[in-house]
């Protein structure tokens, strides 16, 4: 049984928690409708743009990703999280050689394990040797830390 909430709909932070709930709970297209009002109605912390990055790229709507990934990058340009997930955008819209360039940078940053998997298997359908050595040594080196 689901609980019913009331929520202002003008209540961006609201809106946000709701939003969150919904994420955590696997019911995507609520949580996007939510995070979307949210992210409308006043400033909402980065894991809204975050999540709005995720929901679009399980939802395979690259240019909903990317979008929610550059609102990211502009709140906060040093964290790598919106890069790695425009790297991800662009592997959803089956563009490899930009995914391959976004991500590049990112290999010695990255500590998720998936990612830096999908790396080393994007960087050598690319032919990029050295991008592939690097992300399968630094997901040796995570490996070898657990």
């Amino acid at each position: 049984m689901r609980a019913r909430i009331r929520v202002n709909a003008t209540d961006g932070r609201a809106l946000f928690v709701l939003g969150g709930i919904e994420f955590d709970h696997g019911d995507y297209a609520s949580a996007r409708e939510h995070l979307a009002r949210a992210v409308a109605e006043g400033p909402v912390p980065l894991s809204a743009w975050l999540m709005l990055g995720e929901i679009g790229l399980i939802q395979e709507d690259a240019t909903a990703a990317e979008d929610a990934y550059q609102h990211a990058l502009t709140l906060a340009p040093e964290d790598v999280r919106p890069r790695v997930g425009l790297g991800w955008a662009s592997l959803v819209g089956r563009r490899p050689a930009e995914a391959a360039a976004r991500w590049r940078p990112l290999v010695s940053l990255t500590d998720d394990p998936h990612t830096l998997e999908r790396m080393v298997d994007l960087f050598h359908a690319v032919g990029d040797a050295a991008a592939e050595s690097e992300a399968r040594a630094a997901l040796t080196r995570l490996r070898g830390h657990r």
